[in-house]
């Protein structure tokens, strides 16, 4: 999850991010928590690849709120982050695939209880529906770095079929204000809901 609605309170997240990067790659976790304070205001996020990207990404699209200082910052962090990435690639290959299947996993046993239980489904499901888009970028990732991703795409293919069956068109269920930078037709879970039990009559 993004830290913060302030783009330099991100920004700050991510040089520390960017900072501790190579650290995090060269251990053996999927997440790697950092503390970051920023105008008395303390951070904890655990960073991984797709936190890192995630951020990057909120970043980008915000920066016109950024001064240029702040957009030339974001972009030499942005090119630092590749660089590190392209000098311990074989680590970020198996981070990246290690975070895959942990997403993979969190969605399946999420859909496995939206199965058995759809009043639960209905209240979880604009928190949990945050795996599925992670699992969106981080695949798109592994294309651009030509990282193997073939079982987590048949995975995924399999678990969207599933999805398929138990929801039904809804309001977007992404983040709030945002719809305009998650499409339906890039992002259709975020435009679906749990569908709602029929009602018998008697």
């Amino acid at each position: 999850m993004i830290p913060s609605h302030d783009p330099r309170v991100n920004l700050k997240v991510l040089e520390a991010a960017v900072d501790q990067f190579a650290a995090y790659l060269r251990s053996g976790s999927i997440a790697h928590p950092i503390v970051v304070t920023v105008e008395g205001h303390t951070y904890r996020p655990s960073i991984s690849i797709g936190f890192v990207r995630e951020l990057v990404r909120e970043l980008a699209q915000r920066a016109p709120d950024l001064d240029a200082d702040g957009r030339a910052r974001l972009a030499a962090l942005a090119q630092e982050l590749e660089a590190v990435g392209s000098t311990h690639a074989a680590d970020y290959a198996g981070h990246l695939q290690r975070e895959l299947k942990s997403h993979l996993d969190t969605w399946r046993y999420f859909l496995d209880d939206c199965a058995r239980a759809s009043e639960e489904c209905a209240e979880n499901y604009q928190a949990e529906v945050r795996a599925r888009t992670r699992i969106a970028h981080l695949l798109a990732e592994a294309a651009a770095h030509g990282v193997d991703s073939a079982g987590a795409r048949t995975r995924l293919a399999e678990l969207d079929r599933v999805l398929d069956r138990l929801v039904e068109p809804g309001p977007f269920a992404g983040p709030a204000g945002q719809a305009e930078r998650y499409p339906e037709g890039e992002y259709p879970w975020l435009y679906r809901r749990p569908r709602r039990p029929s009602l018998s009559v008697a």
